[in-house]
C-alpha cells in the first residue's frame, strides 16, 4: 500500500477516525506479512511529530543553501591576490565541491561549532602578528549582523508544525507499513516526513514549505557568503601559520671516511662499521626526500591548506572543532605564551603603560624612600609586586622579593638590591617590551622545531643561555650553556672585520658522542690563535741561530761583549703524518747526510752576540696584519758568509724551513712533517696531516682540552657542536657569550649519557673517560638540534622573561 493512492489514504482516515479500524483489516489475508501495530504506530508519531518543523527547516535550507553556496563561489568578489599567494578560491571551491556546497560552518541562521571555533580565532588575528585586512573581519562582521536582523523573520514561522489530522495520517501509513521495510527507529523519520508530503494531506505542508523558503532566502544568501568568507580566511590562516615554509633541518651527506685515509693511524673497529654506513644510507634517503619536498612545495602547503579545511567542515562536537583551529599555529609551548603575554602587555599599553621611575643614588631594603613609592607602583603594573602589598615608602620584603623576580626575569644576578642595570632596564617603556613581544612572535612563526612531530629533540635559545632537552613534548634537561661572543675582530682568513664568533641559527641531527675529543681547531681559530703563536715561536728560534751565526760571520768585538744565548731546535716528527697520537720526541734538526762535513751549522760552543744595536727582526705588513720578519741584509750576509751558492741555499732552507732568505718572511701556515714546531707538543696540540692539503691542527685528549671529556656532534656547515669545558666559572654568569661559537654546557656528561640512555645505550662511561682515549659513539636514532634566537621567552608560570639581545638582532628587524 502506498501513501500517494488518495482513494485508500481517505478510506484509512475514516476508518481511524471512527475507531473501526480492526487487526483484521492490517494484512490481506492470514499469511499476508505482518504490519505494524497500531499501538507502535501511533507511539512513533507522537514522538516524530516535534521533531518535523526542525527536519523540513533543514530540508528547506540545505537544498537552497547548497545552491546559494554553489552560486557565492562561481559568482567571486575576491580581491586579486598578492604575488606568491596560493589560489585561496580554487583550492576552497575543490573542497566544497567534493561535498556538493554541503554548509558546514553556517545552519539554521546560526554559527556551527565549527565556524564559531573558526570565527572566534579569526577575530584574535592580529595577535598573531598578521595583517586583518586580507580576512575581512569587518564584512564578516556586518553579514553576521544583518543575519541577526532578518533571521527573525522567519525564525517565528509557525506554519511548519503537524497538525492532528496531519499527524493521524502518517500514523495510518504507518500501520499499513510492514515490520520488515519500515524500522521504528530515528533514522526511519525523514522516510515518514517524505511520504506525508507526497500525500494529498501534505499539501499544505508543501505550501507552507514554499512559503518558508520565500522568507528564508535572504538568510540564506548571507549564509552562503559568510560560509565561503569563513572559509577562505581559514585558508589562509592555515597558510600563514603553518604552511608558507618547509621546516629546514641540514643533513651531512658524510662520505668522506677519515678511517680510509692513507696517513690513518687506525682502521675503523668493527663496532663503529655498521653505524657508520647506516648513517651514510641515511643520509642519502634524507637528501632524496628534501630534494622531492622542495620540488612539490607548493603541492604540500595546497594539500595542508585542503586538509585543514576539511578536517574543519567534518568536525561534529565543539572540542573537536577547536582542535583543529589549535593545530594551525607553530606547536610549541612557548608561542602561545607568547600570545597570552602580548595581549596582557598591550593590555598594559592600552591602561597608559608605566611611568618613569626616578633614579636614586642608593637604595637598600630597609630604607624609607618616596622612590620605593613609585617602584612599588611600578612593579605592581607588570605583577611582580602583591596586589594586596602596601603602596607606601617602605623597602620592605614584599618589595624585595619583586625586585629580585624583576631581576631574574631580565636576566640580571636576582639578589633584590637595585643597581643600575635594574633601573635602566625598569624604565624601558611599555610599548618597547610589547613590540619585543610582538617580534618574537613574528621569528616563532618560522621556527624549525617541530614540537608536535618529534618525539625527541634539543633546543637552544641563543640569547637565554640554556639547552633543553624534550622527549614526548616534555621537558627532560635545562641548564645553562655558554655561546659565541659578539666581539668584532678581523677576521685572518678574509682580512675583513666581523663578528665571526656568533653562534649561527641551524638545525641539524645529532648523530654521535664523543669522549675524550681531540679539539680539531678550525680554520679560522687556527689563523686567528695558533699561527700567531707559533710564528713567533719559530722566530724566536731562528732569531737566536740566525744571531749565532751572524756574529761568526763578522769580526769578534772587543771583550766583554755579550755572549749570545743556546739556540733552540726545532722538533722533528719520527712519524710524518699519523694522527690519533701526540708526536713523537723533539729531535734537533740533523744536517742531510748528503751534505760535506765541512758545511756549517749553528755553532755548537757559544760564540759572542753581534752587536745588541742591530736587531734581526722587523714589522712587516702583511694580508692579515703586521708580523715580525727577519731583516734581509743580516740575511744576505749570513747566506754569503755560511751558505754560498744553489748548495749553501738549499741547505739554509734545509735548516730554516720556514723562512724564505729572499723576504725575510716566516710563514709557518703549513707544517713541514720533517720539521713540526714544538710549540704544538708544549701546548698539548698535534698537527693532523702535516704538510698535505688537508693539514688541520686539533688538541689533544685531556683535562685541558678546550672540549673537556665530551663533545656531542651534530654534523653542519659551521663546525657548531655542543661540548664540555674546563671553564666552569662562567656559568655563574648570567649572561653568557664568551666562546668562538661552539656550544659549552654547563652539564656535558649529563646530557650525553641521556641521550645514550634514550637511544637505549648503556656504556661504561666511567671506564671510558678513565682510560682517557678518543671514543665516538654513535647514535641508533639520530635526534634533531634546533638553535634559534627568541629575546623573549615564557616560563611555566607564563611569565615573559625579556632577553639580552647579544647579537643586535633586534635592532636590525
Amino acid at each position: 500500500m502506498i501513501f500517494n493512492t488518495p482513494h485508500r489514504a481517505s478510506h484509512s482516515l475514516r476508518l481511524l477516525a471512527m475507531g473501526l479500524l480492526t487487526s483484521s483489516l492490517l494484512a490481506f489475508s492470514a499469511c499476508s506479512e505482518p504490519t505494524i501495530e497500531p499501538a507502535a504506530a501511533q507511539s512513533y508519531a507522537a514522538q516524530w511529530a516535534p521533531t518535523l518543523e526542525d527536519a523540513l527547516r533543514e530540508k528547506s535550507a540545505s537544498a537552497a543553501a547548497s545552491q546559494a553556496l554553489k552560486a557565492a563561489f562561481e559568482k567571486s568578489d575576491e580581491v586579486r591576490q598578492a604575488s606568491g599567494e596560493p589560489p585561496f578560491a580554487t583550492l576552497v571551491n575543490q573542497i566544497y565541491r567534493e561535498r556538493e556546497y554541503e554548509p558546514a560552518l553556517v545552519k539554521n541562521a546560526t554559527l556551527t561549532p565549527a565556524g564559531e571555533a573558526l570565527w572566534n580565532a579569526l577575530q584574535v588575528i592580529e595577535d598573531h602578528q598578521l595583517d586583518a585586512a586580507p580576512y575581512r573581519l569587518d564584512e564578516l562582521a556586518r553579514l553576521f549582523e544583518e543575519l541577526e536582523a532578518k533571521k527573525q523573520a522567519y525564525a517565528d514561522f509557525e506554519g511548519l508544525q503537524p497538525t492532528e489530522a496531519e499527524i493521524a495520517a502518517a500514523t495510518a501509513w504507518l500501520t499499513e507499513q510492514p515490520v520488515s521495510t519500515f524500522a521504528l527507529s530515528d533514522d526511519s523519520r525523514p522516510q515518514l516526513t517524505e511520504a506525508l508530503l507526497n500525500a494529498p494531506e501534505g499539501q499544505r505542508l508543501n505550501e507552507a514549505l514554499k512559503a518558508y523558503e520565500t522568507k528564508s532566502a535572504d538568510v540564506i544568501a548571507i549564509e552562503a557568503r559568510l560560509e565561503r568568507l569563513l572559509a577562505m580566511g581559514l585558508a589562509r590562516y592555515a597558510r600563514e601559520l603553518r604552511y608558507f615554509r618547509l621546516k629546514e633541518i641540514f643533513v651531512h651527506e658524510r662520505h668522506w671516511d677519515e678511517y680510509n685515509e692513507p696517513d690513518s693511524r687506525s682502521t675503523r673497529p668493527d663496532a663503529a662499521k655498521g653505524p657508520f654506513r647506516a648513517g651514510q644510507v641515511w643520509r642519502q634517503a634524507s637528501h632524496v626526500a628534501t630534494e622531492m619536498a622542495n620540488r612539490r612545495k607548493e603541492e604540500i602547503f595546497h594539500r595542508g591548506i585542503q586538509q585543514t579545511l576539511s578536517d574543519l567542515l567534518d568536525a561534529k562536537a565543539p572540542q573537536e572543532a577547536q582542535a583543529v583551529i589549535d593545530r594551525v599555529p607553530p606547536q610549541n609551548p612557548q608561542y602561545m605564551g607568547l600570545i597570552n603575554a602580548y595581549r596582557r602587555y598591550r593590555d598594559i599599553v592600552e591602561a597608559g603603560g608605566w611611568q618613569e621611575v626616578p633614579t636614586p643614588r642608593s637604595l637598600k631594603p630597609g630604607q624609607r624612600s618616596e622612590a620605593v613609592t613609585h617602584l612599588k607602583q611600578r612593579l605592581r603594573i607588570e605583577g611582580f609586586y602583591p596586589e594586596n602589598a602596601p603602596i607606601d615608602d617602605h623597602y620592605d620584603e614584599a618589595l624585595e622579593e619583586a625586585v629580585r623576580e624583576y631581576q631574574h626575569t631580565h636576566q640580571m644576578v636576582a639578589n633584590g638590591k637595585p643597581h643600575n642595570v635594574f633601573w635602566g632596564s625598569l624604565n624601558v617603556p611599555a610599548q618597547r617590551r610589547l613590540a619585543q613581544i610582538a617580534l618574537n612572535i613574528t621569528r616563532w612563526r618560522s621556527t624549525n622545531t617541530r614540537h608536535a612531530e618529534d618525539d625527541q629533540y634539543v633546543f637552544v635559545n641563543i640569547p637565554d643561555f640554556n639547552v633543553e632537552l624534550w622527549k614526548a613534548q616534555e621537558l627532560k634537561l635545562r641548564f645553562g650553556i655558554v655561546v659565541g661572543n659578539n666581539n668584532k675582530e678581523v677576521n685572518p682568513l678574509t682580512g675583513e672585520a666581523e663578528r665571526a664568533n656568533r653562534t649561527p641559527t641551524l638545525a641539524a641531527y645529532i648523530d654521535r658522542i664523543i669522549y675524550n675529543p681531540y679539539w680539531n681547531v678550525t680554520p679560522r681559530i687556527r689563523a686567528e690563535s695558533i699561527i700567531p703563536k707559533v710564528h713567533n715561536h719559530i722566530t724566536d728560534a731562528y732569531v737566536s741561530r740566525l744571531s749565532a751565526l751572524l756574529a761568526s760571520a763578522k769580526p769578534t768585538p772587543a771583550p766583554g761583549a755579550l755572549r749570545a744565548p743556546q739556540a733552540p731546535t726545532l722538533t722533528a716528527n719520527r712519524a710524518p703524518g699519523m694522527i690519533g697520537g701526540p708526536p713523537a720526541a723533539a729531535q734537533p734538526a740533523a744536517p742531510s747526510s748528503a751534505q760535506p762535513a765541512a758545511q756549517p751549522t749553528v755553532p755548537a760552543a757559544p760564540v759572542t752576540a753581534p752587536d745588541p744595536a742591530e736587531s734581526l727582526t722587523t714589522m712587516r705588513s702583511t694580508d692579515t696584519g703586521r708580523v715580525r720578519a727577519i731583516k734581509t741584509e743580516p740575511l744576505r750576509r749570513i747566506l754569503e758568509h755560511h751558505f754560498p751558492g744553489e748548495e749553501g741555499l738549499a741547505r739554509f732552507k734545509a735548516q730554516f724551513p720556514y723562512l724564505d732568505p729572499h723576504t725575510g718572511m716566516v710563514d709557518v701556515s703549513t707544517t713541514n712533517p720533517d720539521h713540526i714546531p714544538s710549540w704544538y707538543e708544549a701546548n698539548g696540540y698535534e698537527v693532523a696531516f702535516p704538510g698535505r692539503t688537508w693539514e688541520y691542527v686539533r688538541m689533544l685528549p685531556g683535562g685541558e682540552n678546550a672540549l673537556g671529556f665530551v663533545k656531542i656532534i651534530f654534523p653542519n656547515l659551521q663546525d657548531i657542536y655542543l661540548h664540555d669545558t674546563p671553564h666552569k666559572p662562567l656559568f655563574s654568569r648570567p649572561v653568557r657569550g664568551f666562546s668562538h661559537g661552539c656550544i659549552r654546557m654547563e652539564q656535558p656528561l649529563n646530557m650525553a649519557e641521556t641521550l645514550l640512555q634514550l637511544d637505549g645505550q648503556n656504556p661504561d662511561i666511567d671506564r671510558i673517560l678513565e682510560k682517557g682515549d678518543y671514543n665516538p659513539i654513535f647514535l641508533k636514532h639520530q635526534v634533531p638540534v634546533f638553535i634559534e634566537y627568541y629575546t623573549v621567552r615564557v616560563d611555566d608560570e607564563g611569565r615573559p622573561h625579556f632577553l639580552a639581545d647579544i647579537y643586535n638582532y633586534d635592532e636590525e628587524s
